[in-house]
């Protein structure tokens, strides 16, 4: 019996190690600066347009973020517009820490209905309001010979958050309270640590009369990093806007409230 006990105890020994790498540890993939910070404020955001040299500055050092980086196409241009919030949360600060893993985010991150209603600020109308009016998955016609996809409409479908979200692409519909309407592209990767989920938006978006996001010109990341107690989020907008200094203010507005509150709906969901 104590033999068998001490095999089993070695065993545990064996595998503790495995079940700590699932993890990345928060001071290893930040800069001491941000760790500090993010331990002080949660929150780091940063933005510019129209600047000279401007880019992403805030990924966490982890292999998804840095893929999230390269995510605009080298023969689009070059965007012009940058938002990147990174923020640190403790686990045990979620309604359910239990569910806290990465394999629970893949499946909020492909919750898209449940998008649907949620509130941010809007400076336009000085009060909280809906940021989405309708939200939900979209089905998109394919080929029955090869399972292509052949057209992406507005079919309404059931959330598929079935099995892992690695290697997945789906799509969603978003009515945007000041964008408009528009059906977005997602694509996911996904590790034992670390999950990416990234949007391209498939029709043009407006900022008041202004036609500001052709189709494929706004591009958004959301990496969640599995920290032990903790989870680091890195969420960015990319675009390549209409060069109007009219449109600084009202577009860095917007995209720090959705960011706000795409994040708070994310942390809402554990």
């Amino acid at each position: 019996m104590k033999g068998t006990l001490r095999f089993a105890a070695g065993i545990l020994l064996l595998l503790l190690p495995l079940c700590q790498s699932y993890a990345f540890n928060a001071r290893d993939i930040l800069s001491p600066e941000e760790y500090g910070q993010l331990l002080r404020d949660g929150k780091i955001e940063r933005m510019s347009f129209m600047e000279e040299g401007a880019g992403l500055r805030l990924a966490p050092d982890t292999p998804l973020a840095k893929k999230a980086l390269g995510f605009w196409p080298s023969d689009m241009g070059s965007p012009n517009f940058f938002a990147e919030e990174l923020y640190l949360a403790k686990k045990s600060d979620f309604p359910k820490p239990g569910l806290a893993t990465i394999d629970y985010a893949g499946k909020i991150l492909r919750s898209f209905s449940t998008l649907q209603g949620i509130q941010y600020y809007s400076h336009r109308r000085g009060k909280m309001a809906t940021l989405y009016e309708e939200a939900y998955t979209v089905v998109p016609e394919t080929d029955p010979v090869t399972g292509h996809v052949t057209k992406v409409g507005e079919a309404r479908g059931p959330d598929n958050t079935a099995g892992s979200a690695d290697g997945k692409t789906q799509y969603a519909l978003m009515d945007d309270n000041s964008l408009g309407r528009t059906v977005y592209k997602v694509s996911y990767e996904e590790r034992a640590d670390e999950i990416w989920a990234n949007f391209v938006n498939e029709s043009a978006l407006k900022l008041g009369p202004i036609k500001a996001f052709a189709p494929g010109k706004l591009r958004m990341n959301f990496v969640v990093a599995d920290c032990g107690d903790y989870i680091v989020a890195y969420l960015t907008t990319e675009a390549a806007v209409p060069p109007l200094g009219i449109l600084e203010k009202k577009i860095k507005e917007s995209f720090s409230t959705r960011l706000a509150a795409v994040y708070s709906w994310f942390t809402g969901r554990f």
